[in-house]
């Protein structure tokens, strides 16, 4: 019996495909075959019905789809309310420039500096991946600012449409699963 020596042909390294192809190919593939099978025993008449086993063969499908949509949504209206959060800060400290009984909001130097600190936080937690303490902290805000400032002013209304969005995204959170939404 002789051993020989790999020749440069039979010894390449074989790097493997990534993982979420390899996820997609096999869950397409357990869709094909296993709808293929389901079609072949309901024509037999051995399943009197079909849907129930259709839609067990595109779960590994379809659910990894939902999860990808509502990470993109997440992260789009994140990105809302990161827009939004933003336009807040200028105007805060457009408010605070003003004498205070020139302030359309009637909010006093003290409440405008907590309210730019809890925007700032909201913006940093946004950008770290903490939607659900963004959340809470723009909940927060929203609470501060609708029991003491004047409901007319702009810088008020700009916080509220704020909180229209965060309560979205709240919504989208919870349907991801992201229990500490709030």
């Amino acid at each position: 019996m002789e051993m020989h020596e790999p020749s440069p042909r039979e010894s390449t390294d074989v790097t493997p495909w990534p993982g979420w192809l390899r996820y997609t190919l096999s869950a397409g593939l357990f869709a094909v075959v296993g709808i293929g099978l389901v079609v072949a025993l309901y024509d037999k008449g051995l399943l009197p019905i079909a849907g129930p086993f259709v839609v067990l063969f595109l779960l590994p499908i379809l659910v990894p789809l939902r999860n990808r949509g509502l990470r993109n949504r997440t992260r789009r209206l994140g990105d809302r309310l990161d827009e939004r959060l933003a336009a807040i800060g200028p105007a805060l400290d457009r408010e605070r420039s003003l004498a205070p009984h020139e302030r359309a909001s009637r909010a006093s130097d003290e409440a405008l500096a907590s309210a730019a600190n809890r925007v700032d936080a909201a913006r940093q937690e946004l950008a770290a991946g903490q939607e659900p303490s963004a959340v809470r902290t723009l909940d927060e805000l929203t609470r501060t600012v609708t029991a003491g400032w004047h409901r007319g002013a702009p810088v008020t209304r700009d916080v509220a449409e704020a909180a229209s969005s965060a309560r979205r995204l709240q919504r989208v959170l919870r349907r991801a699963g992201r229990t500490d939404a709030g």
